[in-house]
């Protein structure tokens, strides 16, 4: 006899495909035929140039995704697998979105180039039944794409969202979700970054990793005057990263300096490309004997997030993160505590500034 569980379970597989057909249905509908009546066959459609326009997208992604709050601060991060094909002859694009560690894709997404308006539509249907619908993607000539025109609808009530490519290179793309009351002012509710995830080749890594790895190579100094107590007598701090093995290492450690002197080795680190979990990854260990470990994503142009559980030899477990932004020479980087809830709390943070020839002598300590 059939358990309740399983009566109910059945049930659930049969909602979900009956909305996956009418979703598809839907789409090919809009695709194939003109949107009033006729007795005539439906046209031949040729693949559109336009969409070629977005076929940077296809391959399988890693998708980092941070949903915001009003002021702009991340109150949640979630990693997916994002699957991008081409299908039915090329006219369509088909996206599916599946939570890292689950089997079941929990958005589908259809991007075609209209053949009765000649523009570009993005559809997105979830399994919950939620539709939404943009058009119109724009080039605004770095490579970027919106559908700015908001069309959405949740529980049938419009919705006024909008959707932004940016950031594309041949291994990786940034999308940003905007949210409006009035389609004047908008606010950005979710950052999603999407870094390719490679073949099964041995040692292969992508582009992004490969250029932060070099990038983040050579000596580094940060003023800690903010932070000097007894306590920390120091007066900066120095990081100093090499590459090794290949390149396929990055070595580092953290010193401190006082009077003007380089005083001890606080922690030493090493960042590599993890083949099974495709991201970079830090660890370091402390003289202490604490150890800490966790990736490290990029999540804009010149900007990644480090987050790390640390081991002490008392036993005690925490959680902490780190995000640095690069500009010309200088990395801005926050530090935070992060709570079993996910919550990330601000702690200290720094200018790290790159040392040329041996030593800047206006940023050196």
């Amino acid at each position: 006899m059939r358990s309740r569980r399983s009566t109910t379970r059945c049930r659930e597989d049969r909602s979900r495909q009956r909305l996956r057909i009418r979703a598809t249905a839907a789409v090919l509908a809009v695709v194939a035929w003109p949107p009033v009546a006729s007795a005539q066959s439906p046209p031949d459609v040729e693949p559109s140039p336009e969409l070629e326009r977005l076929h940077f997208q296809l391959g399988d992604w890693l998708m980092t995704s941070q949903t915001l709050d009003a002021e702009g601060e991340v109150v949640a991060q979630r990693r997916s697998h994002a699957t991008i094909r081409l299908e039915h002859d090329g006219l369509l694009l088909h996206i599916l979105v599946t939570p890292e560690g689950g089997d079941e894709p929990v958005w589908r997404i259809w991007q075609f180039h209209g053949p009765y308006d000649g523009r570009l539509h993005d559809v997105s249907f979830d399994m919950a039944g939620h539709f939404e619908h943009r058009i119109e993607a724009e080039n605004d000539g770095r490579r970027a794409f919106a559908f700015p025109e908001p069309r959405a609808f949740r529980d049938g009530v419009p919705r006024n969202w909008r959707k932004t490519y940016s950031a594309i290179t041949d291994d990786s793309f940034v999308v940003d979700w905007d949210y409006s009351e009035d389609e004047e002012n908008w606010t950005r509710i979710f950052h999603s970054v999407y870094s390719r995830r490679p073949s099964a080749v041995a040692g292969s890594r992508p582009d992004w990793a490969v250029e932060e790895m070099r990038a983040t190579e050579g000596r580094w100094i940060a003023d800690n005057s903010a932070y000097r107590s007894e306590q920390e007598p120091y007066d900066a701090y120095g990081i100093e990263w090499s590459l090794a093995a290949g390149d396929q290492l990055l070595e580092g450690r953290l010193f401190g300096f006082q009077n003007g002197e380089e005083v001890g080795t606080f922690w030493r680190f090493t960042t590599f490309w993890h083949p099974e979990k495709r991201t970079l990854w830090v660890q370091q260990i402390a003289a202490s004997g604490a150890f800490g470990e966790g990736p490290l994503e990029r999540t804009g142009e010149g900007s990644t997030q480090l987050e790390q559980t640390f081991y002490s030899p008392d036993g005690s477990i925490r959680r902490a993160g780190h995000r640095e932004t690069e500009e010309e020479g200088r990395r801005m980087s926050q530090s935070f505590d992060i709570a079993d809830d996910g919550t990330w709390t601000p702690r200290r943070s720094y200018v790290w500034v790159r040392q040329e020839d041996g030593g800047n002598e206006e940023d050196s300590p």
